[in-house]
């Protein structure tokens, strides 16, 4: 069973709320892969500015829409030190919390996955369902696709959580003393990097308990060979974890049916359209409709990269679901004149070199 947090801002109404974190597209990827697995959506904060019409439209499309507000607030209470982070890191910190709420007033014990909104699915989201089936882990470091079939995961967080509020500058001290050995835990724990002395999100949180082992984690190593899906957290870095899935990381073949996405004939799970990446792809969508000949570039790598992807972008400025309507894969009944996928992922326009042999499609 699948789960989605959400909350909309003051001065959010549907339509732009729906342009950044584009639900019903999430809910239309899980139907037209043919999923009938339950997508539940959470709203941890303004569920009272949505109209009736709209959470109508999201539970014809499968949705279990819940209003955890009430509980939310009881949350913020008890824990009101990590207001200093701003609303969005504090809901991002309590989630977990809501969560195990939930879960425990449905009386629910089987296995969840947790996605972020900002999710594609690629494969079919039962398919991936099964393929981490009985495991417990954050995907390389971050809560966007997180499973958890060990509820005491639960508890060790709010346990943790509670200490990490009651004295934040004196708990983030001892888990920066602690930081040696993070690289080997990036790689074998997939324990994400945090490079902020204060533990400043719930991802660095969790990032820190799973390098230390405060929190219950399936080990990587014993597990992801025998996974038969190809898991990235941040498509920027497509790479990064390659060589534990594939047994290396660079001269990657990445291919595409028009539908479904591979890499090296392994299926990609999903596309996790966070922040930089949909930046990524929204400089490429404008560059290649002026024919721009040369890698596309990546706004974090260099001077010249970011003013490039930054006078792109400033040029057709776009949000998930204008960048989504771009790409031909999640729309297989667009024109091959939309971008695919593989126009990006090749060994000419994919913005680091050596990543993909294969070469751009003619």
């Amino acid at each position: 069973m699948f789960f989605v947090f959400a909350w909309v801002d003051k001065n959010q109404d549907k339509a732009s709320f729906e342009s950044r974190i584009p639900l019903r597209h999430l809910g239309r990827s899980m139907r037209r892969h043919g999923s009938k697995d339950a997508l539940n959506l959470l709203f941890l904060d303004g569920y009272s500015r949505l109209s009736s019409d709209y959470i109508a439209k999201l539970k014809k499309l499968g949705f279990n829409v819940v209003n955890l507000s009430v509980e939310v607030k009881q949350l913020v209470g008890a824990f009101q030190s990590l207001q200093r982070f701003g609303k969005y890191e504090m809901l991002c910190f309590l989630r977990w919390p809501a969560l195990a709420h939930f879960l425990k007033k449905e009386n629910f014990r089987k296995q969840l996955i947790h996605i972020d909104g900002d999710i594609i699915f690629n494969a079919d989201p039962g398919e991936i369902a099964n393929d981490v089936k009985g495991l417990t882990f954050i995907l390389q470091g971050c809560p966007a696709f997180t499973t958890i079939t060990n509820y005491d995961w639960f508890e060790c967080y709010y346990e943790e959580l509670v200490k990490f509020s009651h004295d934040i500058e004196g708990y983030s001290s001892k888990a920066w003393s602690e930081r040696l050995g993070w690289e080997k835990s990036y790689i074998e724990k997939w324990a994400g990097i945090w490079d902020r002395q204060i533990l400043s999100s719930d991802q660095d949180f969790i990032n820190y308990l799973v390098h230390t082992g405060r929190i219950v984690q399936d080990n990587p190593v014993s597990f992801v060979k025998q996974l038969k899906l190809y898991y990235t957290e941040n498509p920027l870095y497509f790479d990064s974890h390659a060589r534990i899935q594939l047994s290396k990381n660079h001269g990657l073949s990445f291919s595409s049916d028009g539908d479904t996405c591979y890499v090296d004939g392994k299926k990609i799970a999903f596309w996790h359209f966070q922040s930089d990446f949909s930046a990524y792809v929204n400089a490429a969508i404008v560059l290649r409709k002026i024919r721009y000949p040369f890698r596309f570039p990546n706004h974090l790598n260099g001077r010249f990269s970011r003013l490039l992807s930054v006078a792109a972008r400033r040029a057709y400025p776009m949000r998930r679901k204008e960048i989504y309507g771009w790409l031909k894969e999640p729309n297989p009944e667009k024109s091959d004149g939309y971008l695919s996928f593989v126009d990006i992922f090749n060994s000419r326009f994919y913005w680091e070199k050596g990543t993909f042999i294969n070469p751009p499609p003619q």
